[in-house]
């Protein structure tokens, strides 16, 4: 702890009429303990201010949301508390929180992400969006508002009775968010393109915790970044999607022996290079090893979004005799999503890994024939569930990418069709992970060196596939991942996505290119050479330069406002402290705050409005003795007892009667720490 945190601490403690009542040995160990754990902090601090929202470790709430991870792996994090807030307001307010203390944390929406740290952490603070999972439609039925907690079966159910869709996930049990920040590949993406392409906006909390709707309109830059960025701009609360007629479709799932898969793979690249004939087809070929039978099986999945049995373009898949399998029907799109969700279950150790390659079923064979022998050294682990899956990226799907302001994910029609690989991995035990992940090692390492012998590589990683140790970004091409870094940081001044959420694909700096001058690298940036060397010698942009200080502007005002009254209605005395805490975090160098806020918080400078000194004493002092206590009612009649200690920090009680009825802070006389700290102490009544 600073020197100069504790000197505030003691001034209040000494002003206060529970400086005089609580042993100072007592009090130095509450001083000490609370800062070892900044995220226990942040976990205690939410508490108090949203209530009902944290849970702890060993709660119900805490277990059940731990355990409904889709992997294993993510349960296996134990975050110091999970956040589930219920509005884009209580994601701001964390994010601040978090921000302040420097708590690492993770963002998980229907948390189907498999790796570890995509969608839980450990020991830092979980923001769990599931209760953020709002459907609505607008009056005129051409917009679909979907929570950044929804899953897609909510979306498609919803939707069913309207006779419409949106573009979205295929299995019923991935999130709406993680996988349209992803890109988001759909049953329809050749006819409508990616779920990406299909959002009119994105409601997004920014790193300073300001809530904006962006879009084409606003932030056009944010706006493309978030169409396949992932989480490294913002957290967003609410995605408006584009909807469109939809009724009952054809579909399902057919099954047949391995010795077909050779007629399935021309199948598939026959398909891929006409999809344009008919956009409302789709298609995926996987080769899979069954444990429980010791075969290897081929699966298909095909689809058409009109209510057409056996369109044309999928004869060549359909005209095949003797499926082991079939579930093809006439049927709605929720049922066939239902079907493709209850094929991957949760509760299993799981890793997805991918590529892409130029369309040749040449290349996916010799692809198939490695995986089989990499199949080979892991039959015998525990409940081994091993898919080599291919789908096409086609110049129907392509063409749709440049539209409503286009995606950065680097494909253009020039690349012609193209093929995405995914391995799923599927076991049971933990001790397993070791030979599983070497598998997957094995066979990328020399897929990738297949490929690019033939010349067939592309760089595309596709992100919802991707495995947390795959390079997505890169794969987007130098320009795109350039413009986005650089989006980052126009957004995020603070490096709160960057460095306080680890999880997920995070977005690198260039790496050192000697090929690259200082020239094309401005040119990449589309910013000055001159600016360029000069940030690159240590001349920091006039936006990096705080001022002494500002006024605040109209929507900085409002939404301070707007927080400070909500806590005051709380009619609480903590709600108040910690509402005056957020103030300061929002802008601790603002100038001119209006009276009406001051006022509405019982407090007045004597003097000036000299925020910055005074702010940061309230501030450390609060919320440092403040942490020191588990209990939060007993933490409540603490700062009951500061109420006096104002004066310590320069402050003066703004009409104090009216204070002490409206926020109700009883101080008459304290309850003992007993109940808070766990030892028992001398006590002796205080009535200020």
């Amino acid at each position: 702890m600073k020197l100069s945190h504790l000197a505030v601490l003691g001034g209040l403690f000494a002003e206060s009429s529970l400086g005089a009542v609580v042993p100072h040995d007592v009090a130095a160990d509450l001083h000490t303990s609370f800062i070892q754990n900044s995220c226990s902090m942040a976990c205690i601090f939410l508490s108090a201010v949203l209530w009902g929202k944290v849970s702890m470790p060993d709660s119900t709430v805490y277990d059940a949301q731990q355990t409904s991870l889709w992997a294993v792996q993510s349960s296996e994090s134990a975050p110091a508390c999970r956040f589930t807030p219920t509005s884009a307001l209580d994601v701001s307010v964390a994010l601040l929180v978090l921000r302040s203390v420097k708590c690492q944390f993770a963002v998980r929406g229907a948390g189907h992400a498999p790796f570890t740290g995509a969608n839980n952490i450990d020991g830092g603070l979980t923001i769990d969006l599931t209760s953020l999972d709002s459907i609505t439609l607008t009056a005129d039925k051409t917009e679909l508002r979907a929570g950044g907690g929804a899953h897609w079966s909510q979306v498609y159910n919803y939707l069913e009775s309207y006779d419409l869709t949106v573009i979205g996930g295929r299995a019923s049990t991935v999130g709406v968010g993680g996988l349209t920040l992803g890109g988001g590949i759909s049953f329809f993406s050749a006819r409508y393109g990616w779920a990406c392409d299909n959002v009119n906006n994105f409601q997004v909390v920014f790193a300073d915790g300001s809530i904006h709707d962006v879009n084409r309109k606003t932030y056009p830059d944010l706006f493309q970044a978030l169409k396949g960025g992932g989480n490294n701009f913002g957290i967003v609360t609410r995605f408006d999607l584009a909807t469109y007629p939809q009724g009952d479709m054809w579909g399902g799932l057919v099954q047949y022996t391995e010795e077909k898969l050779e007629i399935f793979i021309d199948a598939l690249s026959y398909f891929g290079d006409r999809q344009a004939e008919d956009p409302d087809c789709a298609a995926i070929v996987s080769f899979i090893y069954y444990q429980a039978y010791g075969i290897n099986l081929v699966n298909l999945n095909l689809e058409s979004a009109k209510p057409v049995v056996n369109p044309a373009l999928l004869k060549n898949f359909t005209d095949v005799p003797s499926p082991l399998k079939t579930t093809m029907r006439l049927t709605t799109l929720s049922n066939i999503t239902d079907e493709m969700a209850a094929g991957t279950p949760a509760g299993f150790r799981e890793q997805f890994r991918t590529m892409t390659i130029k369309n040749s079923p040449s290349l996916m064979l010799e692809l198939v024939a490695l995986f089989k022998t990499e199949i080979a050294a892991i039959k015998a682990v525990k409940g081994v569930f091993p898919v080599i899956s291919f789908q096409v990226i086609s110049t129907a799907t392509i063409g749709q990418f440049t539209k409503n302001g286009g995606n950065p994910l680097g494909i253009t029609a020039d690349d012609g069709t193209l093929i995405l690989i995914s391995t799923s991995n599927r076991w049971t035990n933990a001790a397993d992970d070791a030979a599983m992940y070497a598998m997957a090692d094995r066979f990328y390492a020399a897929a990738k060196a297949t490929a690019t012998a033939q010349g067939l590589l592309h760089p595309y990683v596709y992100m919802n596939y991707a495995d947390g140790s795959q390079d997505v970004f890169t794969g987007y091409g130098a320009a795109n991942k350039a413009k986005l870094l650089a989006t980052a940081k126009k957004y995020d001044s603070f490096g709160v996505f960057r460095s306080l959420l680890p999880g997920g694909h995070k977005l690198k700096a260039l790496e050192n290119n000697q090929n690259l001058t200082s020239r094309a690298v401005a040119k990449i940036y589309e910013v000055p050479h001159t600016t360029l060397l000069q940030r690159r010698d240590g001349k920091k942009s006039r936006r990096d330069i705080s001022a002494n200080s500002r006024k605040l502007t109209n929507l900085e005002e409002s939404t301070v406002t707007r927080h400070a009254l909500d806590h005051d209605r709380q009619r609480t005395l903590l709600s108040a402290t910690l509402s005056l805490l957020w103030l300061f975090d929002v802008k601790s160098t603002t100038r001119g705050l209006n009276a009406k806020i001051l006022k509405s918080h019982a407090l007045k400078r004597k003097g000036s409005y000299k925020l910055r000194t005074t702010w940061q004493a309230l501030y450390e002092a609060a919320r440092q003795s403040g942490m020191g206590y588990s209990n939060l009612g007993c933490m409540r009649d603490w700062l009951g007892g500061t109420f006096t200690g104002f004066k310590a920090t320069g402050l003066s009680l703004y009409d104090p009667e009216s204070v002490l009825t409206r926020l109700d802070p009883k101080p008459t006389t304290l309850s003992p720490l007993t109940s808070c700290l766990g030892t028992p102490n001398s006590w002796v009544t205080k009535t200020p």
